[in-house]
């Protein structure tokens, strides 16, 4: 899978993990509209993209 790829790559770079969760849109769209704690942590939070940027998202 290309994104493990890429973490795994990014892993070794910082010498740190990446925490990561992948959702769907419409998983998404679910957990942003039951207020999923966790989803509106990383909405407010600062990101690091690794592809593309917060217009990708």
């Amino acid at each position: 899978n290309e994104l493990v790829i890429k973490i795994s790559s990014l892993e070794k770079k910082l010498f740190k993990e990446v925490t990561y969760t992948r959702y769907t849109e419409n998983e998404y769209k679910k957990e942003k509209k039951k207020k999923n704690s966790f989803v509106l942590e990383v909405i407010k939070s600062k990101k690091t993209f690794i592809k593309g940027d917060e217009n990708d998202l």
